[in-house]
Formats: structure tokens, sequence, C-alpha cells
């Protein structure tokens, strides 16, 4: 004999109908759905998770758009600009130097001039004052500076320049990588914290139906009050959890937001973004290896700073050749004095020279430049083999989480599967009495935690995938 009343048995039934029927709507959800297919890599189009906004924002729409907003991203390309614009033969030294200059002096004085008598020196000499006596002087002119020969050191400034362009380039492109990444880790947060606050809504709803129950049941006397009270509490708990999700949404979309370069939402609208998913099966590692190898950012700038530090030792021994360097003017120059001799001056016409500047001895700076020169290229020889292993140890240890987290993957599929099945089977029980509330919702708790934890799991992974990408190069930025 049943130890539930009829009544109440029948109540159980609705609750249970209504409960299953709650679960299949939730179960129903895209968030909570299983993806479909996308294609391989981090392109392709994804399936939409949620319709409340009419063009909902694609992972590589969220890349596109950093690209263009992100201010770290731009605040690197105007120094990269900057950089490029340094980048002239004149900076290097290797142009001429033409320059105009002028003047003009006025200048008033008391002269007292005395003039010796050559002719008469019985005579004396001649004395002569002149009070307010000006002198105007007028000089303008065109200038030449040029460096025939230095050692050749304008050529290596100019590489120089060079490889200082291509390192304020691949810094550039090392900050758009790691601004990528953390989209990336970003966008999956926020869908992650869209389908726990789903989650948590359907808890409440499994809450407040139990809520229900219990109280019926009470009031026929096969409920405690304390049973009553426990499932408010509940509730209550519940709805603590769903007003904490929704706030960690959206700090998780304002974060997101942020990088973006969009205006700040004050509002806690729910974004609208793509859920899809399809893991990539044509990573295979020795290609990502060798990639990584060849066209990973951090192998490339240390290249790059190897280049660099072999043209610096090469600017330094430049100091030990002279320095031929030829000047040249065409000027004009009026003068004229009240107390002089030579009253008027006027002239104009060109000048040039050639000058010869070699140190003889400089306490050894130049040898002391040349040798810290050397230390540095080897320095740099060692970073780079250094740069060389660590890459190939991340994409090692990238390759091997992606493994783990692919096989996790197919364990989440059979653990939602079993979850299913034992969720099932507490609805037939709870449809027999033979299960309690608390139990059938526990079998429904531990199916939506199982659904939960298989995407965190493929978030996980695609997130893993960008990585071995970004790390081997092959991500088309």
């Amino acid at each position: 004999m049943s130890r539930f009343s009829p009544v109440l048995t029948m109540r159980f039934g609705l609750f249970a109908a209504c409960f299953f029927l709650v679960f299949r709507v939730m179960a129903s959800q895209p968030a909570l759905a299983a993806p479909a297919a996308t294609g391989s890599g981090w392109s392709g189009t994804e399936a939409t998770a949620d319709t409340s906004q009419s063009a909902p924002m694609t992972l590589e729409q969220a890349f596109e758009r950093a690209l263009q907003h992100n201010h770290a991203i731009r605040i690197e390309r105007l120094t990269e600009e900057q950089a490029r614009n340094d980048i002239s033969r004149g900076n290097a030294g290797q142009l001429p130097v033409i320059e105009l200059s002028g003047s003009a002096e006025l200048s008033r004085n008391n002269t007292d001039l005395e003039l010796a008598n050559f002719d008469d020196p019985a005579a004396g000499n001649t004395a002569i004052t002149v009070n307010g006596a000006e002198s105007r002087t007028f000089e303008a002119g065109v200038n030449l500076r040029y460096t025939l020969f230095d050692g050749f050191s304008g050529r290596y400034r100019f590489r120089q320049l060079q490889q200082l362009g291509s390192l304020a380039e691949l810094s550039t492109r090392i900050t758009i990588e790691q601004t990528l990444f953390e989209v990336a880790q970003r966008y999956f947060q926020v869908l992650e914290a869209k389908e726990q606050l789903e989650i948590e809504r359907e808890n409440l709803r499994s809450s407040e139906l139990r809520l229900d129950f219990t109280r019926d049941a009470r009031q026929f006397g096969n409920a405690r009050q304390l049973d009553v009270l426990n499932a408010e509490v509940n509730t209550g708990n519940d709805q603590i959890r769903v007003e904490e999700a929704r706030n960690a949404l959206t700090e998780a979309w304002r974060a997101l937001q942020l990088l973006l370069g969009m205006e700040i939402s004050r509002d806690d609208q729910t974004p609208a973004l793509h859920t899809g998913y399809e893991p990539d099966a044509g990573l295979i590692l020795d290609t990502l290896l060798q990639s990584a190898l060849e066209r990973n950012v951090r192998v490339m700038l240390s290249q790059s700073e190897l280049s660099l530090a072999e043209v610096q030792r090469q600017l330094a021994g430049t100091g030990r050749f002279p320095e031929l360097s030829l000047q040249g003017r065409y000027g004009y120059l009026n003068q004229e004095n009240d107390a002089n001799q030579l009253h008027t001056l006027e002239q104009n016409g060109f000048s040039a020279s050639v000058n010869l500047r070699y140190v003889l001895f400089n306490g050894f700076t130049t040898r002391r430049t040349i040798e810290n020169a050397a230390i540095e290229r080897r320095s740099r020889e060692e970073n780079r083999i250094q740069v060389l292993r660590s890459v190939e140890t991340d994409v090692l240890n990238s390759w091997s989480a992606l493994q783990t987290q692919q096989r996790a993957l197919r364990l989440s599929e059979q653990t939602v599967s079993a979850a299913e099945l034992q969720f099932q089977e507490a609805q037939e029980a709870a449809r027999q009495g033979r299960v309690t509330a608390i139990e059938l919702r526990d079998a429904q708790l531990t199916l939506l935690e199982a659904r939960l934890q298989q995407t965190r799991i493929r978030q996980a992974l695609r997130l893993r995938e960008i990585e071995l990408l970004l790390l081997s190069g092959m991500m088309d930025i």
C-alpha cells in the first residue's frame, strides 16, 4: 500500500509533470544545446545563442572590432608609425644639410681713436673723437654641410633605423596577439556567464515549484512546517544566486566591451553572442611546431633584436675610421662704420672647405664600445636560442592540454548521456512516488552541472586552439 494519499499522489504526479516540462524547455535552450558544425580553426559561422538582438556578435567580429578600436592596439600602432617616420636617409646622416642664415646688428658707441702718423712721427699721432658713432652689420647666407666619409656609419645608422622600425612592428603584433587572446577569454567568459544565469534561473523555477508542492502537501498534512521552511530557504538562496549570476554576466560583458573599445553599457542588458563550436581536427603537431619556430612573433622579435645587435656592432666599428666632411657657403655681408677708417664693407660670394677629423686616442672608448657591442650580440644570440626552446615548450604544453581537453570532451558527452538517463529514471520514480522532490531536484541539478561542464570544456578547448594558432603564427591578423 502506498505511503501517500491518493490526492497527494495526484499532486505529486502533477508536480513531476510540470518539473519535466520545465526541464525540457530549459534543455531546448541554445545555450545548453549541442553545437552546430562550424568548420575548422577559429573561423566559421556559428549558431545564434541569443535572439534578443538582431545581429549577434561572433568571435571573429569581436576580433575585427578589437583590431580597429582597442586602445592598447591603437597606441602601439601610433608608436609604430613614429618609428616608421624615423626611417630616412636624412635621419641617418646620409644627406647634406642646407641652412639659411641671416643676421642684423646695430651698435652705437662713443669712440676715441688715435691714428699713428708714420710719415712724420715727430708731429705725433692724430686723435679722433666721435660721439654716438654707429656700426651697422647685415649678413645673410646659404650654408651646406655634408659628410663625405665617416666609416660608412651613415649606412649602418640607416640599417639601425630599419631594424628599430621592424621591432616596433613586432611589438605591435605582440600587443595584437595578446589582446585577441584576451578578447577570446572574455568572450567565452560572457558565454559561460550567460549559461550560468540560465541554469540558476531554472534552479529557481524548480525551487518555486517545490515550494508550491510542499505548501500543498502541508495543507493535507503530508508535510511538516519544517519542510516548508526548508523549501523557502532554498528558494531564497536560489534567488540570490540568480542575482549574483546576473551581476557576473554584466561584469563580464563590460570587460569585453572595454577590450573592444565600445561604449560601456550602464544597464544589465544581455549581450547577443554566438555560441557554436566545432573542434578543429586539422591541427597537426609537427606543422604547428615548424610554423612556430619560423613565424612565432617572439621568435621573429628575438631574430630582429639579434640583427639590430649586429648592426650596432658594425656601427661601433666605424669609430676607428677618420671623418671627412665638406662645408660650403654662399653669403652676403654689408657693414657700415661711422668711426672707422673702413667706413663701408660689402661682400658676396662662395666659400668652401674640406675638413678631416681623426681621433688618435680617446682613452680606449672606441675599443670598449666595440667590445660591448660584440657582447650584446652574443647575448641576443643566447636569447634567440632561449626563445626558440621556450616557444617549442609552449606549443608542446598547449598541444598536450588540447589533447587532454578533447578526451575530457568525449567523457563529458558520456557523462551528459548518463545524467539524462538518471533524470529520466528519477522522473519515472517520482510519478510512482518512490523518490522525493528533493531527490528529483538533485537529479536535475546533476544533469545541469554535467551540461555546464561540457560547455566549459568546449570553451576551454576553443581557447586552447586559438592559443596554438597564435603560438604557431598561423592566425591571420
